[in-house]
């Protein structure tokens, strides 16, 4: 059983009551303490999304939310008798009613920022999205209210004490070696690496958006499993400057697939019809062609930052360097890869 007297932390600095031994301890709990951090973080962002005044509450709310998901995924093989499969549906319902609110406002400060533009460009139709929009982003916030409201605190709280335990059973018949957290995560890190590599490698134009979205997402997963590493205090100093390297640069490849992703979507909805049933329905699409144009443009300009060769040699020797770091944390009687669990591998 795991301390349940964990002291109050402010937000942005819970990573610090970590123990620095954190690695060397058996890797059922030192998972389980990287979520229970996580999740601490988590409950102090949600109350934050009851400040009406809080403009990045909702932010910092997805962004807790991610690092909490990512733990429990990266590594699943260890906490599955801790994480049930209705805790984990009840955390992705949550991402996906934050996402539609997230969705709206990035369109509307995109839209915002490029209103000269956009008119000038020719879209007759840009005051009925801008309301569609505003629709959409109420009927969001509706909605993640009620669902917080009827299961976050339930949820959180099963899933708190559910992760505050885990068993261990030794017999005759079962090997009593248990890995320790250094294990865990560096092999959790060198699958994230090859996954990153490898979906990075599978684009081959702006408009592969299935391609980039993977991609987008082996980027998140690498980072947010190497932002404790950084802020914990627990890990080496090669080994923590080597993650502060990488999700520096992760972070420069996140916003630009990000960029493309946001695009790609908004273009998608515009195509499809913002409002069913709604006389003006059929010429949606030829009333925001300017619009459509002018993220196409966006999308391609973000797609050649990504692939400037350049940019893609600092990311291979950071890459690189995280490798070497991770790899050093491994005794010599481990063996890369099994420990770790292929779910980085799985998009969102």
């Amino acid at each position: 059983m795991l301390d349940s007297d964990t002291p109050k932390r402010p937000a942005g600095d819970l990573m610090r009551a970590l123990p620095a031994d954190l690695l060397e301890r058996p890797a059922p709990e030192g998972v389980r303490r990287l979520a229970l951090a996580q999740l601490h973080d988590l409950i102090l962002a949600r109350r934050r999304l009851d400040d009406p005044g809080d403009a990045k509450a909702l932010h910092d709310f997805r962004v807790a939310l991610r690092r909490l998901r990512s733990v429990l995924r990266a590594y699943r093989g260890v906490l599955d008798d801790s994480v049930s499969r209705k805790i984990r549906r009840r955390l992705s319902c949550m991402a996906r009613l934050s996402g539609v609110t997230r969705d709206a406002d990035v369109r509307l400060e995109w839209v915002g920022e490029r209103r000269d533009a956009i008119r000038e460009a020719g879209n007759p139709g840009l005051p009925w999205v801008e309301q569609q929009l505003r629709r959409e982003r109420r009927a969001g916030e509706r909605n993640l209210r009620r669902e917080l409201e009827l299961q976050f605190a339930v949820t959180t709280a099963t899933l708190r004490r559910r992760l505050m335990h885990y068993r261990v059973m030794l017999g005759p018949r079962e090997n009593p070696a248990v890995p320790s957290t250094r294990e865990l995560v560096s092999s959790t890190l060198l699958d994230s690496i090859r996954t990153l590599r490898a979906r990075l490698d599978a684009p081959r134009s702006a408009g592969d958006a299935r391609a980039l979205h993977v991609a987008r997402i082996a980027s998140k997963r690498l980072r947010y499993a190497l932002d404790p590493l950084e802020e914990g205090g627990f890990a080496s100093k090669r080994l923590a400057r080597s993650a502060a390297a990488a999700v520096a640069r992760l972070v420069l490849l996140q916003d630009e697939l990000g960029t493309i992703n946001d695009a790609h979507l908004f273009r998608r909805w515009l195509r499809r019809g913002a409002v069913e049933g709604s006389p003006r329905l059929a010429n949606l699409n030829l009333l925001t062609r300017g619009m459509q144009r002018l993220l196409r443009e966006q999308a391609a300009a973000s797609y050649d930052l990504v692939t400037e060769p350049a940019s893609r040699n600092r990311l291979q020797r950071v890459l690189g360097a995280l490798e070497a770091s991770a790899r050093a944390m491994l005794p010599r009687r481990s063996s890369p890869g099994i420990l770790g669990s292929d779910e980085s591998a799985r998009p969102e």
